[in-house]
């Protein structure tokens, strides 16, 4: 890429704030989407992390996505009933017809959510572990574990977008490597969250997903 990579965040809860503030100290230009005392938190305080790492930001940080125009990336990282309102709000001024949108939730429902909302070639999902917890709005605590996020296009084919934000997690010590078959670490995943919490939605998601591999 020429030019200085843009990514847009929507919802600075604990993952939004932990892989989002990780990129802006990347070098990359990242900006937040955000409502409430999240929102305000933010404005006075700067975005917060605390424990294994530490780092305070003050990025662009609003609840009108017009403001931060369209972006080579947005990373969707709200609970996962949220993301289909999210996008239906926020895709009109966030997304133009190069940008990805990255998921963040760790299940297999949410990338066709995605896909059916901005189309299967811009849907990037992803796989992410690190322990972390809101200690209050605009303050995360990170608690430790692998640091990583796996990504891939839905549709396998390479991105340079999505290289380019591979190289930028690298550089600032989290795990993101090239990754051949997305669809098999997010059913690795989902795997994994249902054998630990017995999550029924998750395992009808999983059942029910169309990429599913047996």
């Amino acid at each position: 890429m020429t030019s200085r990579l843009r990514v847009a965040v929507v919802g600075a809860g604990a993952i939004g704030a932990f892989y989002g503030t990780m990129l802006e100290k990347a070098g990359v230009d990242v900006s937040f989407v955000a409502r409430g005392a999240t929102l305000a938190a933010i404005r006075r305080d700067g975005l917060r992390i605390t424990g294994k790492r530490t780092r305070t930001i003050h990025p662009l940080v609003t609840d009108d996505p017009a403001q931060i125009d369209v972006v080579d990336a947005v990373l969707v990282c709200t609970k996962t009933f949220q993301v289909a309102p999210a996008l239906e709000d926020y895709s009109s001024s966030l997304i133009g017809p190069d940008t990805v949108v990255v998921t963040t939730q760790n299940g297999v429902a949410t990338p066709q959510v995605v896909a059916d909302i901005v189309g299967r070639r811009r849907t990037c999902p992803g796989v992410c572990r690190e322990w972390v917890k809101i200690v209050e709005p605009g303050l995360v605590d990170d608690m430790g574990g692998p640091a990583s996020i796996h990504i891939g296009m839905l549709d396998d084919t390479q991105n340079p977008i999505v290289d380019e934000i591979r190289s930028r997690f690298e550089s600032v010590g989290v795990t993101c490597p090239p990754v051949d078959d997305i669809t098999t670490e997010l059913q690795q995943a989902s795997c994994a969250v249902i054998v630990a919490t017995h999550d029924r939605q998750m395992l009808h998601d999983l059942a029910d997903w169309p990429y599913l591999n047996l």
